[in-house]
């Protein structure tokens, strides 16, 4: 009984991990996609790069006016993201006392 124990408290902590992991990653990709974004819009190659300077084919450019509406979409996006590993943070230290910090 106690192997079947041991096996199954490794289960649960390779399921919290694998939660940890996704929130944590859930809000690093937006601000990582904000950086490169950022980067190709204010680089040299701003003209030739599709949804970024370009408007050729299918993509639509991004006018420096427009700008500012993009990060906000992206900000949001991470916003809602930290919003949800915040919530389940607290709720695993108030249901089941554990710290993911």
């Amino acid at each position: 009984a106690a192997h079947h124990h041991g096996r199954n408290e490794l289960k649960c902590v390779q399921v919290l991990f694998t939660m940890l992991l996704s929130e944590v990653l859930e809000l690093l990709l937006p601000l990582a996609y904000l950086v490169c974004f950022l980067v190709a819009f204010y680089g040299p190659n701003r003209n030739v790069l599709g949804n970024v300077g370009a408007d050729r084919w299918h993509f639509a450019k991004v006018d420096a006016a427009d700008l500012g509406k993009v990060v906000a979409s992206i900000l949001l996006f991470a916003s809602i993201d930290a919003l949800s590993l915040a919530i389940s943070a607290i709720w695993l230290w108030r249901t089941r006392a554990i710290n993911l910090w």
